[in-house]
């Protein structure tokens, strides 16, 4: 195993520092001329009852994860932000 991998077993956790989601990822399958089909994103949290979120884009994707997961612990380039 990589060094910088972690074995799940010490990963995994419960509470505040701890989130899980479903990600699926589908390709639109009409683009138009001389444009690559988009891809589309759906995302739900582990245990949400209330539904899942969509997203239009892979960068609308990372902000919601970066906005959901910078509420437990800030990455360390936004540090200082």
């Amino acid at each position: 195993m990589p060094e910088n991998q972690k074995n799940w077993s010490e990963v995994k956790g419960s509470g505040e520092n701890y989130r899980a989601f479903l990600l699926r990822c589908w390709q639109e399958p009409e683009a138009g001329p001389e444009e690559y089909p988009p891809w589309r994103f759906t995302l739900v949290e582990a245990g949400d009852k209330e539904g899942k979120q969509g997203f239009a884009s892979l960068e609308e994707l990372v902000e919601y994860l970066r906005h959901e997961l910078n509420s437990i612990q800030a990455f360390p380039e936004d540090k200082g932000k």
